[in-house]
């Protein structure tokens, strides 16, 4: 089962790190293709394919609250600015 990874503004480097670390993780399988040019596909592992569940939960819960967590951005960023944050009062 091969799954196509779309990437929003990341470098093909950083692409190839993720990618290895999955595969690294046991998450995914890289197939090579000596084929000019150079073919590689991807597939989740039965691991990788594991986590489906889990991340649709996540994934609904990050849509039902994405407002909750918005606000919190909000008013984090809306605090003023201090030079001396950090600094011990």
């Amino acid at each position: 089962m091969n799954y196509g990874l779309g990437a929003r503004s990341q470098s093909p480097k950083i692409l190839v790190q993720n990618l290895r670390n999955l595969e690294r993780n046991g998450l995914i399988k890289r197939e090579i293709y000596p084929t000019i040019p150079p073919r590689v596909d991807y597939s989740l592992t039965s691991l990788g394919e594991s986590l489906a569940e889990p991340l649709a939960v996540l994934g609904e819960w990050a849509y039902q609250h994405i407002s909750n967590v918005n606000a919190s951005i909000n008013q984090y960023d809306s605090r003023p600015k201090s030079e001396d944050f950090w600094q011990p009062k």
